[in-house]
């Protein structure tokens, strides 16, 4: 009889969190369609711009706007009450260090300097760090901030800070070309619905909530950025991708498996070898179907 009222309670418990994320979607994306306008007007006559490949002027660090619904999701979960819990500022802190690192690379960022060798030599050159190094600095410590006393060290050092670092840098290597950026994000996103279904694998460093305090207002966001981006119309920019990429790292390390995380960090890390000796836009234009899959969007929406 107690299971019984044990397991209704669970039951109701999770349908509450159900129609409370469901809420918080519709009222993200209410508000978001809203501001969404005037923020890019702002961007523009602020002189928040950048030439894109095609040669036009347009918004950059567009990603400030994911920041934005972020904050907003945050502060409708206290006034609301709904999942807060003490340990989402630390969350909510994380991202917001990234998302800054990646401004500054947008604001006064060397584009000339590629891959992080040059970004090390550089370093030692000048003595002065590149924004790129400040990026991985970031990255790297807000994975340590978020961490939990009660996963292994080695887990974290080697694996999940390291995963972090390599889908935060996969997304903005995606970052050259309309939408391709948030084509990627959201398929290390649908990857990780495959790799969380293998049952309770998933790793338990961070809290449980992390999802609705991060992945839920992130990929709000960045549906409402979609159109303009394929479009061509607005850049996301560093700090964009940076946040994009993070946040979906931190889906990863919290609800994959291990076995999966390794997995993926593996094939990121072919993937950086790959863009480290070709280009990955000549890459994609050679394959047929990735060049299908990089066009949809651009030209057909």
């Amino acid at each position: 009889m107690f299971g019984r009222r044990t397991g209704l309670v669970a039951l109701l418990e999770e349908a509450g969190m159900l129609i409370n994320a469901g809420l918080t979607v519709i009222l993200l994306l209410s508000a978001g369609g809203l501001v969404l306008p005037g923020f890019l007007r702002f961007m523009r006559e602020h002189r928040l711009v950048d030439v894109n490949y095609r040669g036009e002027a347009i918004p950059t660090a567009c990603g400030l706007f994911l920041l934005l619904l972020l904050l907003m999701s945050y502060m409708l979960q206290k006034l609301t009450g709904w999942a807060t819990l003490p340990s989402e500022a630390e969350f909510v802190l994380a991202l917001v260090g990234v998302g800054m690192a990646g401004l500054i690379d947008d604001l006064i960022g060397d584009q000339k300097t590629k891959g992080i060798a040059n970004h090390w030599k550089a370093w030692r050159q000048r003595g002065v760090p590149t924004t790129a190094v400040v990026k991985v600095a970031a990255v790297g410590a807000a994975g340590l901030m978020i961490g939990s006393e009660d996963q292994p060290l080695t887990t974290l050092l080697l694996l999940q800070v390291p995963l972090l670092l390599l889908t935060t840098n996969a997304v903005n290597l995606m970052d050259v070309r309309p939408g391709r950026a948030l084509k990627f994000y959201y398929l290390l996103l649908g990857l990780l619905l495959g790799a969380a279904s293998f049952g309770s694998g998933a790793s338990h460093a961070w809290n449980s909530q992390m999802g609705w305090t991060t992945v839920l207002p992130v990929t709000v966001a960045a549906v409402l950025l979609t159109h303009g981006d394929m479009k061509g119309r607005l850049m996301l920019g560093d700090t964009g991708a940076n946040l994009l990429g993070f946040t979906a790292g931190c889906g990863w390390v919290e609800y994959a498996p291990e076995a999966a995380q390794l997995a993926l960090l593996l094939l990121l890390l072919g993937l950086h070898g790959l863009t480290w000796r070709r280009s990955l836009t000549r890459m994609i234009e050679k394959s047929r179907w990735l060049s299908f899959i990089d066009g949809i969007g651009r030209n057909r929406m």
